[in-house]
C-alpha cells in the first residue's frame, strides 16, 4: 500500500542517464543531492528506502528530482480510510542546511493502493531538531462518514480532513491530546493535563462529538486508582461501540464498552511498550509493541505474537482494512507492510505479505 515519494524543498536538481559512479552497470540512475554523485538505487543509500528512483523508459531521458532527500524519517502513527481506500501517515522529516543545521518537518502523506504517486498535506514548520514546540501528529483515526482526524499535542487541537473542505482545524483541548479513536458517534480522545494537584494521574481518555464537546470522562475506577501512565493510542471495533486504550507505561491494553465502563485490563507478558493498536471485524485486536505486532484473540481471551521485526526496526502503528482483510503495519523507519490475513480459525497465521517504503 506504500508508495514512494519525494519531498523536501522545490528547487529541481537534474539527474543523468549515465552509468552509475559505483557499479558502473545499471542505466537507471540519477543525482542523489546527499551523496552528491550519479547512483543508482541500489548503490543509494538515501534511496533504498523511503525514496526510491523512478526507471528511465528512455535512456536519454533525465531523473527530474524535485525535492530535497532527508537525513532520516520518523513516522509516528498512520490510519486506513475505507471509505476512501487511503492510507494516511505522519511523518517527521530531518534535513541539513547548508549552515549544517539540522531543520524537521512534519507532513501527512495520503495514498492509495490504485495511484502510484503519493500525495501530501503539509501541515508543520521548520523547526531544529532540539526544539519540541513544534506541531508533531499524536494519533490519527478515520471515521465511517470519510473524515480523518489528526491530534496535535504541543497545539492542544484536533484537526479533520475530509474531501470537502480539506484540512482544517476541528475543536482545540484544555490539555495536550495524543490518541484518538471513532466512538459512539463522536470521538475518544487521551488527554494529559498537568496540575499541581495529586490528582493521581494526569491522563483520562474522553468522549466528545465531533465538535469537541465533553460527554464523558474515563480516569479512575470504583477504588478511585487511576486507570493511565500514558494511553498514547485509541482504536475502536467496527462498531464503534468498544474502545481499546494502549497504555505504553502499564504495558496493557484496556478494553471499555459503549457506557465507557472497563470490561477487562490486559497486561499479557507480550506486551512490551504497545503503541498503535487496531481491531478487525472478529473481536481481534492487533497491537504494535516495538519490535512485534501481538494479536489479542476474542476480546483478550488469548494473546500471541503474530509478526516479529528484524532489529532495529520498530513498529509504531497498525490499521486494518476489514473489508479486504488486509492488516497494514506501520514502522517506524517508513516501511508500510500489508498482510493478507487468512479467514481461517485463530492459530493460524498471516498469509502474504506486501512491503514498500512510504
Amino acid at each position: 500500500m506504500g508508495t514512494a515519494a519525494s519531498i523536501g524543498n522545490d528547487d529541481e536538481d537534474l539527474g543523468s542517464a549515465e552509468p552509475c559512479k559505483v557499479c558502473n552497470t545499471r542505466e537507471t540512475s540519477a543525482r542523489c543531492e546527499a551523496c552528491d554523485k550519479v547512483l543508482c538505487v541500489d548503490c543509494c543509500p538515501h534511496r533504498n528506502k523511503l525514496f526510491q528512483a523512478r526507471a528511465v523508459v528512455d535512456r536519454n531521458e533525465p531523473i527530474i528530482y524535485r525535492r530535497k532527500t532527508p537525513l532520516k524519517i520518523r513516522i509516528t502513527c498512520g490510519t486506513y480510510n475505507p471509505r476512501q481506500d487511503q492510507l494516511n501517515v505522519a511523518c517527521e522529516l530531518f534535513f541539513k542546511d547548508k549552515h549544517c543545521n539540522v531543520t524537521s518537518k512534519w507532513e501527512i502523506y495520503r495514498t492509495t493502493q490504485k495511484k502510484k504517486n503519493a500525495s501530501f498535506d503539509q501541515v508543520s514548520k521548520r523547526a531544529h531538531e532540539t526544539e519540541r514546540s513544534f506541531k508533531f501528529v499524536g494519533d490519527m483515526c478515520s471515521t465511517s462518514r470519510g473524515t480523518s482526524y489528526f491530534t496535535f499535542p504541543c497545539q492542544k487541537s484536533v484537526y479533520k480532513l475530509d474531501s470537502s473542505s480539506g484540512f482544517s482545524l476541528a475543536f482545540e483541548t484544555d490539555g495536550s491530546c495524543f490518541g484518538i479513536a471513532s466512538f459512539l458517534g463522536g470521538l475518544a480522545l487521551s488527554i494529559e493535563i498537568p496540575t499541581n494537584f495529586h490528582a493521581g494521574s494526569p491522563w483520562q481518555v474522553r468522549w466528545c462529538d465531533s465538535k469537541g464537546t465533553v460527554k464523558r470522562q474515563i480516569y479512575c475506577g470504583d477504588n478511585e486508582q487511576a486507570y493511565f501512565r500514558a494511553p498514547y493510542y485509541l482504536c475502536s471495533n467496527t462498531t464503534e461501540d468498544t474502545l481499546y486504550v494502549s497504555d505504553q507505561e502499564n504495558n496493557a491494553i484496556y478494553i471499555f464498552d459503549a457506557k465507557c465502563v472497563l470490561i477487562k485490563k490486559i497486561t499479557d507478558s507480550t506486551l512490551t511498550n504497545p503503541r498503535g493498536v487496531a481491531c478487525d471485524g472478529s473481536d481481534n485486536v492487533y497491537i504494535a509493541c516495538e519490535t512485534k505486532v501481538v494479536q489479542l484473540q476474542r476480546r483478550g481471551l488469548a494473546a500471541r505474537t503474530l509478526l516479529e521485526l528484524k532489529k532495529p526496526e520498530v513498529a509504531m502503528d497498525v490499521c486494518f482494512d476489514v473489508s479486504q482483510r488486509k492488516l497494514i503495519v506501520i514502522q517506524q523507519s517508513g516501511m508500510i507492510t500489508v498482510f493478507n490475513m487468512m479467514t481461517t480459525p485463530p492459530g493460524r497465521s498471516a498469509d502474504g505479505a506486501k512491503t514498500a517504503r512510504f
